[in-house]
Order: C-alpha cells, then sequence, then structure tokens
C-alpha cells in the first residue's frame, strides 16, 4: 500500500510539471522531462515520459507517465490540451 500511494503521488508531481510545458515543448521533450530518477529519500523511484500527438485532434497530446522502482511500474496515460499556436494567412 505504500508504494501505491508513494507511485500515485509521485506520477501526480510528474503531470503537474508537464501541465507547465508549452506546445513546443511537448513536441519535443527534452531528455531531463522523458526520463530520470527522484532526488533522496526517494532516489529508487524514476520515471520514464512519453508523448505523442493525437490525430485529428490539433492541440491534443497523448501523454504517457511510468513511475519505476526495482521489478515494478506504475503506468498512468492522460490526455492534454495546448492551444496551438496562431498562424496569420500570407498574402
Amino acid at each position: 500500500a505504500r508504494r501505491a500511494i508513494e507511485a500515485e503521488a509521485l506520477v501526480n508531481a510528474r503531470l503537474d510539471f508537464m501541465n507547465l510545458l508549452t506546445d513546443q515543448e511537448l513536441q519535443a521533450l527534452p531528455d531531463s522531462v522523458k526520463k530520470g530518477q527522484f532526488d533522496p529519500p526517494l532516489n529508487e523511484y524514476g520515471w520514464e515520459t512519453g508523448v505523442g500527438v493525437v490525430a485529428g485532434q490539433a492541440g491534443v497530446y497523448d501523454v504517457a507517465i511510468a513511475i519505476t522502482w526495482p521489478n515494478h511500474r506504475y503506468l498512468v496515460h492522460t490526455a492534454q490540451y495546448r492551444r496551438p499556436p496562431l498562424t496569420t494567412p500570407t498574402r
């Protein structure tokens, strides 16, 4: 039960962080956002993040975050929306 509570709290922290990223950042995740280890005392946990564009839905991204620890993995999928950059028509 302790692991489940910790993993849920850690995945929520990573989702909160992902909410801060812009449209452009979601399209090209920095390596430090894709994968990492948590600081002590939670350094036995790590994370892996994947983001994909949802076809046919501008600004919608499929976000997957996995919290890992030895021989275990807690995976969450969610959708996030970012308003796409506005473009002006060229004449």
